[in-house]
């Protein structure tokens, strides 16, 4: 990707070129999940339903909100219709485009934020910094074609992240560790699954730390805190609703569908992964300490997510979740191996969503046309066939996803 350089575009038309793609395609795709959602929303904002009702509750207030704000451009009327059909919808593109703007809006605050942390790079760094944040292939399909929610998970990272970053920039300031603590609390209520990447944070400080400690203590109070509310409300029969999805939840069995058999017993292929990443940390950690806590975080909650995608099954839009981390490792990484290798990434991330035939490729485009749900993608393969493609694609995002994991960590502890 060296011609990928984009020499004679500023940052600021970068950045404009980014909005421009995203403002053209929000109107014109979808998958069968943002109708699911706003559903929902319809519930909540024209038939009172409570949003407490439902398990990730942070998502359906934040949805329902922004569907109450928008009722003077999408009607109650017009909600309803979503109830029955997914394209027989008045002012189909209008809809679509309005459900989106909230993910723009907070998208672009992830760019904000992210780029606080980028200004004492260089002009070089900051330039791949806004292809990376502005042109990602992988966030516009996630969330403006596709069209889930990914940008507030991304808002709270940074978020996150950015805490840290002041924490190391003002002498340590406890309360950075609190702001930190809590976005990863609020994440958890939008997506349970970053529960993979809170010790990530509780170690960064070191295994026995006062701030290892404050981030434990303030993680999971305010987790306990978000989710008691639809319990003293009376609209949720459990206090912990998710406690059962820790070893049975949809994206936890994920864990357990890679594994090795040892005659009779599995060893799990993502918590072998996982353990090995922790006893490194562990041999390391008198070097790893003295840098910036932040880019400990960051790197630990890559190589998670990483091992993550490379040993389990994941639906395409979850990929976005190391976004942000990775980018602080790529502007971080003067060898400059890991921007060129997500570049030659992206083509095989594409080719695997052939896995879901229809409805994550022509299928998108149901919005513009009927037609395009019967677009069958094998139609236009001529070598092989699609499985065999899937296949290969996947192979080579496991090995990729695997060896950044191993390139993270062998150029990190070695960084002076």
């Amino acid at each position: 990707m060296r011609k990928l350089k984009f020499k004679k575009l500023s940052i600021k038309q970068i950045f404009l070129l980014g909005l421009l793609i995203r403002l053209l395609v929000m109107p014109f795709f979808a998958h069968d999940d943002i109708f699911a959602e706003h559903r929902r929303a319809e519930k909540i904002v024209c038939q009172g339903k409570s949003p407490l009702s439902y398990s990730a509750y942070g998502l359906k207030t934040l949805e329902s909100a922004f569907t109450l704000i928008f009722t003077p451009f999408i009607t109650c009327d017009n909600l309803a219709q979503i109830q029955i059909s997914n394209t027989e919808v008045d002012n189909l593109n209008r809809v679509l485009f309005f459900f989106k703007l909230p993910y723009l809006l907070f998208e672009v605050g992830y760019w904000w934020i992210m780029w606080e942390i980028l200004k004492p790079k260089g002009n070089k760094i900051k330039k791949q910094a806004a292809v990376f944040l502005s042109l990602n292939p992988i966030i516009i399909y996630s969330i403006y074609m596709f069209g889930r929610y990914e940008s507030y998970n991304l808002f709270l990272s940074a978020i996150a992240i950015y805490s840290l970053f002041l924490y190391e920039t003002t002498t340590k300031h406890k309360k950075y560790i609190l702001f930190s603590s809590l976005a990863l609390s609020l994440l958890l209520i939008f997506r349970f699954s970053y529960l993979l990447i809170i010790p990530a944070l509780i170690i960064s400080f070191g295994i026995v730390s006062s701030g290892a400690v404050l981030a434990a203590a303030t993680t999971t109070t305010g987790f306990l805190i978000l989710k008691a509310i639809p319990f003293v409300a009376n609209e949720s029969q459990a206090l912990v609703p998710d406690a059962a999805g820790l070893s049975s939840g949809i994206h936890q069995n994920y864990v357990y569908q890679s594994f090795i058999n040892l005659g009779g017993h599995s060893l799990y292929l993502f918590i072998f992964i996982f353990a090995l990443i922790f006893f490194w940390w562990l041999e390391k950690q008198s070097k790893l300490l003295k840098k910036p806590v932040y880019k400990n975080f960051a790197l630990l909650s890559s190589i998670i997510f990483l091992a993550f995608f490379a040993t389990t099954y994941f639906h395409p839009q979850y990929i976005t979740w190391a976004m942000p981390f990775l980018l602080i490792n790529i502007v971080n990484d003067k060898k400059g191996f890991l921007w060129k290798s997500f570049w030659w990434s992206i083509p095989f991330y594409f080719i695997y969503l052939l896995n879901w035939n229809i409805a994550t490729t022509f299928g998108l485009a149901a919005p513009i046309s009927e037609v395009f749900k019967a677009i069958e993608p094998e139609n236009f393969i001529f070598v092989l066939d699609k499985q065999k493609w899937v296949n290969i694609a996947r192979t080579f995002l496991t090995a990729a996803y695997l060896y950044w994991v191993y390139y993270l960590t062998k150029t990190y502890d070695q960084e002076n």
